[in-house]
This record gives structure tokens, sequence and C-alpha cells, in this order.
């Protein structure tokens, strides 16, 4: 049986990194990885503002988030979700073990479209389109 470690992520416009803590709160290691600022498009602020601009938007979207999601799976293995998704991208990972970089994953959205789609990981990759009201469950291996 895999103890999944306690993931504490931090997220703001000056850094990003997870601490990684055992179940008894003893500090085990630190993932920060250089995920750089990135400003939006002018077509991802059209798309994020075609329902009006509030008054504070310059403030809040100067940047990207680096880092939007961490869950983990089934092998104690942290996922970091740091792009695409909600903009019918393909949908980007780095996974950790513990503190050290293990791979990189790209879900690839073949159809390029826009969705609603969110995943889910715990055993298996459960995709979810809300508009369409449609589950997708996968399973995956590391080879």
């Amino acid at each position: 049986m895999t103890i999944t470690p306690i993931f504490v992520t931090l997220r703001n416009k000056s850094e990003y990194k997870v601490d990684v803590y055992s179940h008894s709160g003893e500090w085990k290691g630190k993932i920060r990885k250089n995920y750089a600022k990135k400003r939006f498009t002018k077509e991802e602020l059209d798309e994020i503002f075609k329902d009006g601009k509030p008054e504070d938007a310059d403030e809040i979207y100067d940047y990207k988030l680096a880092m939007y999601d961490i869950m983990t799976d089934k092998n104690g293995y942290l996922w970091t979700f740091i792009d695409g998704g909600f903009s019918g991208k393909d949908m980007v990972f780095d996974i950790f073990s513990n503190d050290k970089l293990i791979a990189n994953f790209v879900l690839v959205n073949p159809s390029k479209e826009k969705h609603e789609k969110a995943i889910y990981l715990k055993d298996k990759f459960y995709l979810i389109d809300y508009g369409n009201d449609i589950i997708e469950v996968y399973d995956y291996e590391f080879k």
C-alpha cells in the first residue's frame, strides 16, 4: 500500500512551489520548478471578458496561473496541472515522485474544440464534460 505524502502548494505572482510533508507532519522536501509567468494573449483576454470586464481586471488578470491544480494518483505521484483544459487546448501535467520530477504528460484534445472538461486523478482519468452530461473513464500506466 502506497502512503501518499501531504502536498501543500503556494501560488502567487512571484512564486510557485509545493511543500511535501509526511503524515506525521515532518517536512520532506520542496518542489520548486521555474514555472514562468506568462501574460494572457489578446484572444484569451477577449474570451475571459466576453461577458464584460470587471473594474479590477487589470490587477487580477495580469498573468496566467503557472500551476492550476495539484492531484495525486494511485501510485502516490503528484500531478501538477500546468496548461490547457477549458480553452480546448491539450492538458499538460508535470508528474513528481516526492520532490523529484519524473515525467511530463500531455493529454491531447484531438477536436481542439472548447469544452468544459476537467480531470480528476485517483486510479483512473475521469474526464467530465458538464455541458453534455458525459463522463469518460480511462485507465493509465507508466512505461
